[in-house]
């Protein structure tokens, strides 16, 4: 039986639980957040699931994630895996249409998402994280992703990662384009 390599997104999932479990779990103080979340320290996968509930609102979502986002671009390493974390389930649904239409790439993709997601973070010091949504480049906008070889990433303003809604999505159809076809 052949062995198969964890992707990115399981590693993640690996690294995020270790770092959630046992008697000291990496978490986040309610105090800081309000907006409705329970004023006491909320182990980040308990968070990532009531992030994820439609009674949460927006305001609650953002201003956990950013304040996520603040501590993973001041301390790096475990403060990263917990946002990566948190937002691992909006980050599969946004990858999930492009892997499937191009298996080959999964890992890549994934690994250019989580590379990015860090990239924002630690360079620009954003805390206000969208999405990006994958759609066919306008004509003359050059050729596609030279690493993946997918369709060319147009950056938009979209819901939060962590939306219930099905506002952000990722399309691989490219007219006139594969990114199955393997490279020459």
């Amino acid at each position: 039986m052949a062995r198969r390599d964890p992707s990115p997104y399981d590693t993640l999932e690996a690294a995020f639980g270790l770092l959630t479990s046992g008697p000291d779990p990496l978490s986040l103080d309610g105090h800081l957040v309000d907006h409705g979340l329970p004023p006491r320290l909320i182990p980040l996968d308990e968070l990532r699931g009531m992030l994820l509930h439609p009674s949460v609102g927006f305001a609650a979502r953002d201003a956990a994630v950013a304040e996520l986002a603040r501590r993973a671009r001041r301390d790096g390493g475990a403060a990263m895996v917990g946002l990566a974390g948190v937002l691992l389930p909006g980050l599969r649904r946004l990858t999930t249409p492009l892997a499937r239409a191009c298996p080959g790439k999964a890992a890549d993709l994934e690994a250019a998402v989580l590379a990015g997601l860090v990239e924002a973070v630690g360079v620009t010091g954003r805390t206000d994280l969208c999405v990006v949504t994958v759609r066919p480049a306008p004509p003359g906008a050059g050729p596609p992703n030279p690493v993946l070889g997918l369709p060319t990433i147009v950056g938009e303003p979209a819901d939060s990662l962590l939306t219930t809604s099905p506002t952000s999505t990722a399309s691989a159809r490219t007219p006139g384009a594969s990114c199955c076809t393997p490279k020459a």
